[in-house]
């Protein structure tokens, strides 16, 4: 009898000991999880000759600034639940202005010919990160890639 509650305590601790484990090394991290370290730069990545996007780049700064090169125009819009840019066809270079969606792995960035989303790349577990980036296009096509410098 005494080796069975022994061998229950036992298994607890283990059990126990796995869960914290699993928690901490699985748990989001606060860092680039639920912010974004300002300033940041992104750049496109690989892009295949042609594509619209080819050499956009886009920079956030502190207090909802931004500076825009060569980035897909358009309107920013919501499909099935996702927010998603309808693409003029066009490119912007400019002055923009931030602020974070409502989802925390959406930024909205606007100008005053329209706007574009830049969305985290997902991780696992439902985790994100801002090293990559991209602008889901509404009609289900090609996705805008960018990666942070």
């Amino acid at each position: 009898m005494k080796s069975r509650v022994t061998l229950s305590v036992v298994t607890g601790g283990i059990l126990i000991a796995v869960g914290l484990i699993t928690y901490f090394v699985l748990a989001p991290r606060s860092t680039g999880e639920d912010r974004v370290d300002l300033p940041a730069v992104w750049t496109a990545t690989v892009p295949s000759d042609g594509e619209l996007w080819e050499n956009a780049e886009i920079n956030l700064n502190e207090g909802g600034t931004a500076s825009l090169s060569a980035v897909p125009a358009g309107e920013i819009m919501v499909r099935d639940g996702r927010t998603c840019l309808k693409q003029s066809g066009e490119l912007y270079s400019g002055e923009a202005e931030w602020a974070m969606g409502d989802a925390p792995s959406v930024i909205l960035v606007k100008y005053p010919e329209g706007g574009f989303p830049l969305v985290a790349d997902g991780g696992k577990f439902g985790s994100y990160d801002w090293l990559d980036a991209s602008t889901p296009f509404c009609d289900g096509g090609a996705t805008a890639t960018y990666g942070r410098r």
